[in-house]
């Protein structure tokens, strides 16, 4: 819970010296000479039953228990109680001449403004102490708040800064101060003064008076009166625009005290320097302020996502200013509609400090479209005002979402969001973000799936071994898909034995999300899918079962080296466009064909016939001849 400064009964004391009087304001009735009402103040009035402060005003610190960190900078600080009994919850200081401007504290994370968490950082420029018995000047541990002692004034400039920085921002808001009694007073420097464009005045008979005061106005209370926190009559609110710093006095009229007392110096008493988060006017519902998370970008307008499974979230924050129980709400909702392309995984509502809420609230939520409603019990309770409440809404994209409606010009996928707060039938929708889905470029690759499990680009097979083509795609998503196929016309001598489509994605098989054709007699197969565009931007991928044909005449891909080369590509056609695949080569043993060996047969030569010889009688002898020459010669033949 914020705590938005209340004094939670403090009451304002001056310690003097023992034995010396304490001289009431009361009694002494001391009034400034150049008084003058305080809606006498430019711009100043009593805000009527119905008047509401705009939405701009909405920035106020607040004391986060969760979150504010309390760091004095500059010089020596102490920590003490300033009341007996308490703890030590204020830092203290006791400053010297050289210090000034040098010296102050630091509050981290006071609250957001244009989408950043801010710090407010103090820095004490002057003072004047009543006498030589300096007293200190103290901040609260455990609040926003200030404490002097025994000065005339303290001149400080309240800056606005990103958190961790001292990067200074402009904001536009409010401050109620309160309880201003005994004397004391705020005075404006000139340069804020230009920044305070009206003063609301809870009642018209006010009992603060106010002075121009050469352009640094002074707003201050007369000596004849004391308050508590909550009256109505002594304080007042002032409305600011862009300021990035706040310079005031805090001081008091110290006339009424001994010129001798002294401040005390165990407690850290005094005059004590608050304010509130209310106001005497209603505030117009807030803009709700939206951004988006992912796994590597924080709470930014716009975002890319690394990959379409990536899930991311939104945060709406929204604050609910704190109110006087007149001005409570009779209903608060809160409503963002999601994309029907987007999956709502969950739904949490926290405040500033972290801290689960739900349960101020009824969830009306139907199928896309988040509603929350504030319950009747949340709304009439205190406990429902001064929070940011923190909307963080879950999602992803889901599975096949047909994204090509939110492709712009430029072929970026916009997936936009909104969310709305309505109070009382005030409506006030919430700056838009943008998820951008990542831009994929078509593409297409083929890869041989080897022995190994590997994927290459060339492979030697043994005869007969059956082997596999992997032809990886990535499907465009920067236009409106018509028409998606995938194709494959493999070697007539190797043999298409089956087909399977995968998302890549988790290998899940999509086969039947397309029209797969298998043409047996020229090896090829087309697949086409059914609803091209829910496959935009997904990787996909072809496996293909293929063999060498035992009886293929591979004569025709043999290469110089008397190798065999068998290529192969794959398409990818969107919309008619054909893009082609590298082309991949497979080989295999190459034996030429042996063919048996026939004998060319003789052609007989024509036999020679010896011409006869004269014959001469030779008596007989006892050689086996006939001793007739010529009957010798066809004896051969018989």
């Amino acid at each position: 819970m914020i705590k938005t400064n209340r004094k939670q009964g403090m009451k304002k004391k001056i310690a003097v010296v023992t034995g010396v009087a304490v001289l009431s304001t009361q009694l002494l009735g001391v009034s400034n000479v150049l008084a003058a009402p305080i809606l006498d103040a430019p711009n100043a009035s009593v805000p009527s039953s119905d008047e509401t402060a705009s939405a701009k005003y909405e920035f106020i610190a607040g004391f986060n228990e969760e979150k504010t960190k309390v760091e004095p900078f500059g010089g020596q600080w102490s920590e003490k109680a300033n009341l007996e009994g308490r703890g030590k919850d204020w830092y203290t200081i006791k400053p010297t001449d050289d210090q000034k401007g040098k010296i102050g504290v630091r509050y981290t994370n006071v609250g957001r403004y244009g989408g950043e968490e801010l710090d407010l950082v103090i820095t004490v420029n002057d003072w004047k102490s009543f006498n030589k018995h300096q007293g200190d000047i103290a901040y609260s541990k455990t609040q926003i708040g200030h404490i002097t002692q025994q000065y005339d004034w303290v001149d400080q400039t309240w800056s606005f800064v990103k958190t961790g920085t001292d990067e200074k921002v402009k904001v536009s808001g409010y401050m109620t101060i309160n309880d201003i009694d005994f004397l004391q007073y705020v005075a404006f420097s000139p340069d804020t003064v230009k920044q305070i464009d009206s003063i609301k005045v809870p009642v018209a008979d006010s009992k603060i008076e106010f002075d121009e005061n050469g352009g640094a106005w002074k707003f201050y209370a007369p000596s004849d009166y004391a308050s508590n926190d909550e009256d109505l009559d002594a304080m007042f609110t002032f409305l600011y625009s862009d300021a990035s710093e706040l310079t005031f006095k805090w001081g008091r009229d110290n006339s009424d005290l001994n010129e001798n007392s002294r401040p005390d110096e165990a407690l850290v008493s005094g005059d004590y320097f608050g304010y509130l988060a209310k106001k005497p006017l209603r505030t117009e519902t807030l803009v709700p302020e939206k951004k988006v998370t992912d796994e590597d970008e924080k709470e930014v307008d716009e975002n890319t996502l690394a990959n379409l499974e990536e899930g991311f979230y939104y945060d709406i924050y929204h604050t609910v200013p704190d109110e006087w129980a007149d001005f409570y709400y009779k209903s608060y909702s809160f409503t963002d509609t999601i994309l029907p392309v987007l999956d709502i995984t969950k739904i949490e509502v926290f405040n500033e400090e972290g801290e689960d809420v739900s349960n101020f609230f009824t969830d009306q939520t139907e199928g896309n479209t988040v509603r929350l409603e504030a319950t009747k019990e949340a709304l009439e309770s205190p406990e429902f005002y001064r929070h940011t409440y923190n909307y963080k809404i879950h999602v992803k994209l889901k599975p096949n979402a047909d994204l090509s409606d939110y492709i712009d010009k430029e072929g970026s996928t916009n997936l936009p969001n909104q969310a709305n707060v309505t109070i009382d039938d005030d409506p006030k929708d919430s700056n838009e973000v943008i998820t951008h889905p990542p831009k994929v470029e078509q593409t297409a690759v083929k890869k041989i799936i080897d022995a190994n499990g590997k994927l290459v680009d060339y492979a030697d097979l043994k005869a007969g071994e059956a082997f596999q083509y992997r032809l990886d795609f990535n499907v465009p998503n920067t236009f409106k898909l018509d028409d998606l196929q995938l194709q494959d016309d493999l070697e007539d001598v190797l043999d298409l034995q089956g087909v399977h489509v995968l998302d890549a994605n988790g290998d899940q098989d999509i086969t039947e999300q397309g029209t797969l054709v298998l043409d047996e007699e020229k090896e090829a197969f087309t697949w086409t899918a059914k609803q091209p565009n829910t496959l935009a931007g997904h990787p996909i991928y072809v496996v293909v079962d293929a063999q060498v044909k035992a009886d293929a005449d591979l004569t025709p891909y043999l290469n110089e080296e008397n190798q065999v080369r068998i290529p192969n590509v794959g398409h990818m056609l969107v919309n008619g466009d054909d893009l082609r695949t590298n082309e991949v080569d497979v080989s295999v043993p190459y034996k030429k064909e042996e063919k048996p060996v026939v004998k060319e047969k003789e052609t007989p030569q024509p036999k020679t016939v010896e011409t006869p010889q004269t014959v001469t009688s030779l008596p007989k002898t006892g050689t086996t001849g006939s001793g007739y020459g010529f009957l010798d010669f066809f004896k051969k033949w018989f």
